[in-house]
């Protein structure tokens, strides 16, 4: 709903869903290839989609960009299968974390670079990182001027929880109760 609030309703919400929540990294960067190209065209699920047709037509590079970005992190902060190892790639997930800076450093929609924010400060906390999900909040929030979003809550469970990890708790219990409020 946040999404479609912030590029006007010009999409049906099922077709918004798809490509934040189903499309494939794949489908994405196919979609920024064919917004830099001249003379290209939208083909399969794409053609069809309302909100592909809006990112294509309108050159929403940024928008394409933070999903192929929010999908490469996917596979790291999903919760684990009760088969899996329960082992995270930290690696992987602190070389995510580098390049989503150097996204956020670009990028001038501050409703994208809250996005960004949010994805960073997860991965941090998924690795366990404690002192950078909260090095990561510090410096990136004060770095965003953007209209009231759900996605601030999410950042402040991932700093409570944070807190928590380092043995903050009262300060997480703060934090955990005025998300509650929300």
């Amino acid at each position: 709903t946040e999404w479609n609030e912030r590029f006007c309703n010009v999409a049906k919400l099922i077709d918004l869903q798809f490509i934040v929540y189903k499309a494939t990294l794949t489908q994405m960067r196919r979609l920024k290839t064919l917004i830099r190209q001249k003379n290209s065209q939208l083909t399969g699920q794409l053609a069809g989609n309302t909100f592909a047709r809006h990112l294509y037509q309108n050159k929403c590079e940024e928008a394409v960009d933070y999903l192929i970005f929010a999908k490469r992190c996917e596979p790291h902060v999903i919760a684990l299968s009760s088969w899996a190892s329960n082992q995270r790639d930290t690696v992987a997930m602190q070389f995510l974390i580098k390049d989503g800076l150097k996204e956020f450093k670009k990028t001038k929609s501050h409703y994208f670079k809250l996005r960004y924010a949010y994805q960073l400060i997860r991965l941090a906390h998924y690795k366990k990182d404690y002192v950078q999900t909260l090095a990561l909040y510090d410096d990136l929030l004060p770095k965003i001027d953007n209209k009231p979003s759900l996605i601030e809550d999410w950042i402040a469970g991932h700093q409570a929880g944070a807190l928590m990890g380092l043995g903050r708790n009262v300060e997480a219990a703060y934090l955990y109760s005025r998300i509650f409020q929300n």
